[in-house]
């Protein structure tokens, strides 16, 4: 490598451990560094290493890139050395990707407490390293920067976890093309726009070298402190070169800079190290304009009522951070909780004084509701609210005297004006007496049809039968309504979400020619000519007036069933105690889906719901009903069916029961009883599935080689069992072309066959069935005995056999070359 040079290349000793770890005595070891700045490849070749009177000089060494280390130890490998240590403990070196630098081996003794070593280039240039003070078990001495003389000063204490940093960049070096941001504030912006706001980052290029470029970039987090919220881009800048140490203050305009608190981001986008990339700084940003007013309260709730609750508006076109503004009286005020979402605009609020006695009394309120801490209680007879900012500014407020009674609130008539007297307000006119986080009852609503009640006839209605579903609907708006007004019925899919999922039953549209007066009212039906047994949860909607929040109600009804549409068709009732656990099969024999939200399972006692999350059971599909899922899925690994497991399993009697399915409405779907069960986890299996309710004959045991058929078609289906068949083909079959002989049959169901091949002598070759269960299928005869070899060509006797019937066939089957 003498090639390669020296003098255009420095190495330096960079990295000690004098402090052997625990008490071992030969893992002292020091690094040597190819300083990139100064070079390319170089090798220690011709070098020497000076501790004391200890000296190694260096020779045939491999070759150390820029910017790379070699190791030199006391002890290389083997026992209790650098490799056993620091490497894979393989015994080797470089036979581990972490071992890619060159390790050498000297004459070292490095003293713990103070100690110089010298590395000596054969053209004279010298690197020390030096120490005086003891770096404590196990933990090096490194250099701070390389770039530095060898002072005293140059060195200090690895401050890695490990200890250590053989082979890699020193804990203690700074990182190149490293910019910090040191802290980051926020001005008025000076063209005297109230609205938007100039960021200051002030950025250090506390890293090695200069930097050509760095991007910074600026965001809004809107509620600072919650995690999960999205940042909002403020805006970026590109910053040029900027030497060692040096700094500067950047600046990104802020535009239309929304009131409430903030927490502004500033971020260098990347650079050698994303530690100190960012900084941060929270502000509250006063309110210069009334964007959110109060909009409805309740100032004198009675006793076991909802308590007193102030509701808000966001009359604004973009979110506002309603953290940090406070709500109050004329004498004190409370904080908003610091974990308030963001306000969207058109949004409403409710402030209250005591969130569960809220909910009790709108069990339908869906809106945001913050409890108050500290509320400050509302004189009944007659008081002052306001609503402060982040900042103290008044936001809005008004006075009141006195309250409505009958927990009945005072609402705004508009929202528009500001700081409004009490001539802008008015007792709720809604029925329930308040419009929390709706639009007010008293502001102007033109046209506005409402539905009150909805109710369905039959009260009971059964599968096969039409339904009506009946609502009653009134003309609360102040103008006439149009005429030719419509409605829709829909079925809600999804119960457990409502309103997600709707699919369209049937319309009404009014056949009248007058328009509609003021508290007007009737009655409008829409029938469902053909519900499908279950539960449904239906709505009517009426078509878009001025007011959407009163055109719909919902309704739950359950159709009944009539007949035995979902039908049991397998079970397992005496599982062993490694097997699946008890089961039951239902298959849906009707070609429409049918809801099972709310049925039941059971034996002849007693039963309980499949599932709180059950759904539709699709057409000509099947359903497992298990004891335990985890026995089921590990005893059946390939099974890939819609499985639930019934929480309170009725359990099955091994020596007899009954089975009940039953509907939501408590009705019987199917049944069926068993005397006896077939052991061996084998099923027991309907062999008929047009049998209204199933009778003992109408099951068998399975006949499938898994002793079960759960999720698809039963093994002993009627349609395919009858009178004793079997046919060959081919016949004759030829070895020398690869051909086997299938056998089919058909058995009555019950039967157990027998097959099995003799020769011209009588002589048995080979059985392919002893006395199994089966019914319709098929095997082959390869040609082969039962030790495996091939039969000789010729003609063969294949003997059928069923029990206990005692039929007997025998065919006759060539074997051909």
């Amino acid at each position: 490598m003498a090639a390669e040079g020296h003098a255009a290349n420095r190495l330096i000793l960079n990295e000690a451990l004098a402090n052997e770890p625990g008490g071992a005595t030969s893992l002292e070891w020091v690094e040597v560094l190819n300083w990139p700045d100064t070079g390319g490849v170089v090798s220690l070749d011709g070098y020497w290493l000076i501790d004391g009177s200890d000296t190694t000089q260096f020779g045939g060494t491999q070759p150390i890139p820029a910017g790379g280390f070699a190791i030199i130890a006391r002890r290389a490998l083997g026992e209790s050395s650098f490799e056993s240590r620091w490497g894979d403990n393989s015994g080797a070196w470089g036979d581990h990707p972490a071992e890619s630098f060159p390790l050498l081996e000297a004459d070292i003794s490095l003293r713990n407490s103070s100690d110089t070593l010298l590395l000596v280039g054969p053209e004279g240039d010298t690197s020390a390293i030096l120490w005086m003070r003891d770096a404590g078990d196990g933990i090096s001495i490194e250099r701070i920067r390389p770039d530095r003389s060898d002072e005293p000063a140059g060195f200090g204490v690895c401050i890695d976890a490990s200890g250590s940093t053989p082979g890699r960049q020193n804990s203690l070096f700074p990182v190149r093309a490293d910019l910090a941001l040191d802290s980051v504030r926020v001005t008025p912006s000076i063209n005297g726009d109230d609205d938007s706001r100039v960021v200051l980052a002030y950025v250090t290029n506390v890293g090695f070298g200069p930097v050509g470029s760095a991007l910074i970039e600026a965001y809004d987090d809107r509620i600072p402190g919650v995690d999960g919220d999205t940042l909002a881009v403020i805006g970026s800048i590109q910053v040029g070169g900027l030497g060692e140490g040096e700094s500067l203050t950047v600046e990104i305009l802020w535009h239309n800079a929304s009131p409430g608190r903030h927490g502004v981001i500033a971020r260098i986008v990347a650079d050698g190290n994303a530690a100190n990339n960012t900084a941060m700084l929270e502000l509250p940003i006063p309110f210069e304009s009334p964007w959110v007013v109060v909009s409805e309260f309740l100032a004198d709730p009675e006793i076991g009522g909802p308590d007193e609750w102030i509701e808000i508006s966001n009359r604004a076109d973009f979110a506002i951070n309603m953290n940090g503004c406070a709500i109050g009286d004329s004498t004190g005020l409370s904080v908003f909780a610091d974990t308030a979402p963001l306000m969207n605009p058109g949004e409403f609020w409710v402030l209250a004084e005591n969130e569960a006695a809220f909910r009790a009394h709108y069990p339908e309120y869906a809106g945001n509701l913050i409890q108050v801490a500290n509320w400050r209680s509302l004189n009944n007879t007659g008081d002052r609210i306001r609503l402060v900012g982040p900042a103290g500014e008044m936001i809005d407020s008004l006075s009141f005297r006195g309250g409505n009674g009958g927990n009945r609130s005072r609402e705004r008539v508009d929202l528009a004006p500001i700081l409004l007297d009490e001539r802008y307000w008015s007792p709720s006119a809604h029925p329930d007496g308040a419009t929390p986080g709706a639009e007010n009852s008293v502001a102007p609503i033109n046209h506005d049809l409402a539905i009150d009640s909805l109710f369905v006839t039959p009260s009971e209605p059964e599968w096969g039968a039409a339904l009506r579903a009946n609502a009653h609907y009134k003309n609360v708006g102040l103008a006439k309504f149009p005429p030719n007004f419509g409605a829709t019925l829909y079925e809600d899919l999804n119960p457990s979400a409502p309103g997600t999922f709707l699919e369209e039953i049937a319309r009404f549209v009014s056949s009248g020619t007058d328009s509609l007066p003021v508290g007007y009212s009737g009655l409008l039906w829409i029938s469902w000519v053909a519900p499908t047994p279950g539960v449904h949860r239906l709505c009517i909607e009426l078509d878009a007036d001025d007011n959407a929040d009163n055109n719909s109600l919902s309704v739950t009804t359950t159709v009944r069933h009539t007949e035995p549409l979902v039908i049991i068709t397998e079970f397992l009732a005496d599982p062993t105690p490694t097997g699946p656990g008890e089961w039951i099969e239902l298959f849906n024999t009707a070609d429409f889906p049918i809801s099972m939200y709310l049925n039941r399972i059971g034996d002849s006692t007693s039963s309980s719901v499949i599932s709180p999350f059950a759904g539709s059971i699709p057409p000509s599909g099947y359903w497992v009903l298990c004891e335990d899922e985890a026995a089921f899925t590990s005893y059946y690994p390939g099974f890939d069916g819609l499985l639930f497991e019934v929480g309170g399993w009725r359990t099955l009697g091994n020596n007899g029961d009954g089975i009940r399915l039953l509907g939501a409405a408590g009705e019987i779907i199917d049944s069926l009883t068993f005397a006896v069960t077939h052991g061996d986890n084998r099923s027991s299996e309907r062999t008929n599935r047009d049998a209204a309710f199933s009778q003992p004959g109408d099951w068998t045991a399975s006949v499938d080689p898994a002793g079960a058929t759960p999720g698809r078609s039963n093994s002993v289906n009627a349609e395919d069992a009858g009178d004793f068949e079997i046919s060959v083909a081919p016949n004759p079959f030829y070895l020398g072309r690869g051909e086997e002989a299938e056998i089919a049959y058909r058995l009555e169901i019950g039967e157990r066959l027998t097959l099995r091949i003799f020769d011209r002598a009588g002589r048995l070759v080979r059985t392919l069935a002893d006395d199994q269960p089966s019914a319709t299928g098929s095997t082959t005869w390869d040609g082969t005995s039962e030790g495996g070899g091939r039969v000789d060509p010729g003609p063969y006797v294949l003997l059928a056999r069923t029990e206990p019937e005692g039929t007997e066939r025998k065919i006759v089957l060539v074997v051909g070359p």
